[in-house]
């Protein structure tokens, strides 16, 4: 009982406790999906890791993952620090204010930069980019670069093949 309560403390709090190998196996007992060579903060904050599913070789910062709904995040990808990810929202023309849930999709080789907000219902395409602050409501279509909020499109990358390991990157030198 003990054990389970601060397992739930760690999930819950920005907690310095462990390492990111302890973080995905405690998010593994707890129904996520994390695949190889992944790296979550220890000071991310997740709700309902059971919602949640990360792909190979994806580096996750102190972030928040909100995942009342699925959060899916593909292989290679990078998110920042303070980069929210939420599924969560509310109807604000209910007169009972109801919860609105809807699933995110980030798919491989994207990257979601410092402060980016995503919100409920979004997928960012492969190799999508989210720059530093933006607030993301519609779907990012592969390859583009979005700023702003909300955020708009404002090109796109120039290169489709991506070959970046960065989970690999962060195991090998720490």
């Amino acid at each position: 009982m003990i054990i389970s309560k601060l397992e739930h403390l760690l999930f819950r709090l920005p907690s310095p406790l462990g390492n990111s190998g302890i973080r995905c196996n405690l998010m593994r007992k707890w129904g996520a999906k994390v695949g190889k060579e992944v790296s979550v903060s220890r000071h991310s904050k997740l709700t309902y890791p059971c919602n949640i599913e990360i792909g190979d070789d994806t580096v996750i910062g102190s972030c928040t993952l909100q995942a009342w709904a699925s959060i899916n995040i593909g292989n290679h990808v990078i998110i920042n620090e303070d980069a929210k990810i939420l599924t969560g929202n509310h109807d604000l023309h209910s007169p009972k204010f109801e919860a609105k849930l809807l699933p995110i999709k980030i798919e491989d080789y994207a990257w979601l930069a410092a402060g980016a907000i995503v919100l409920g219902g979004v997928t960012i395409g492969k190799g999508g980019v989210v720059g530093a602050g933006a607030v993301v409501r519609e779907n990012v279509p592969p390859l583009a670069i979005v700023i702003g909020n909300p955020a708009q499109i404002i090109g796109f990358r120039k290169c489709s093949e991506f070959d970046y390991h960065a989970g690999k990157y962060v195991f090998q030198h720490y």
